[in-house]
């Protein structure tokens, strides 16, 4: 049987606990007892029994937490919930190899993957390509009964990854001096160029 994780926890800390840990921002530290938690989970503290804005934390084992940045630089997208804030750290952390996200459609599952793989190729310069793939097996018609030649059929195939990236390029049209290049993002959504940088 495999085991659900969910991949994070809400902890509750002690007042003296919470006091030390609110101010701290990038750092490392340490608390003990909580010998339940697996490498690379993230923790939520909660106070009085409410969750605390900006206390997310990556355990990194050995009863070692590290605090994780709440805005990140993605591409110009910046996470909105808790989840999304863990989601886009695991996804843009090195030290995890693959990272793997269920939830709810729409909860910008594919945006924030798509997002941090444009950061890390196109701006980091960490990989050279992009590789997105898409289960063979429809649900529901099969892609044969879409209309169009293939790359129309293509498009509309793709159509969930084309409409992130074009939000992205959006988001990046005004953006500051370490936006995404517009051509780059530009090529992206060009189904017959791909081929050269995906």
């Amino acid at each position: 049987l495999v085991e659900n994780i969910d991949g994070w926890h809400d902890i509750e800390l002690l007042p003296e606990e919470y006091e030390s840990l609110k101010y701290l921002a990038g750092e490392t530290f340490e608390l003990y007892n909580r010998d339940f938690l697996r490498v690379n989970e993230y923790v939520v503290v909660t106070n009085n029994g409410k969750r605390q804005s900006g206390l997310v934390y990556r355990y990194l084992g050995d009863n070692t937490f590290q605090v994780i940045d709440k805005k990140p630089h993605l591409c110009g997208v910046v996470p909105r919930n808790f989840e999304q804030i863990m989601l886009t750290n695991a996804l843009l952390n090195d030290d995890i190899p693959l990272v793997s996200a269920i939830g709810l459609a729409g909860s910008g599952k594919s945006l924030l993957a798509i997002a941090a793989a444009i950061q890390k190729v196109l701006c980091d310069k960490k990989y050279k390509k992009i590789i997105i793939t898409r289960p063979i097996m429809p649900i529901g018609k099969d892609i044969g009964y879409l209309p169009g030649g293939v790359e129309e059929k293509m498009a509309e195939w793709v159509r969930p990854f084309t409409d992130n990236i074009e939000y992205i390029k959006n988001l990046n049209i005004d953006a500051g001096k370490r936006k995404v290049a517009f051509e780059k993002l530009s090529q992206l959504l060009d189904l017959s160029a791909c081929k050269d940088i995906m």
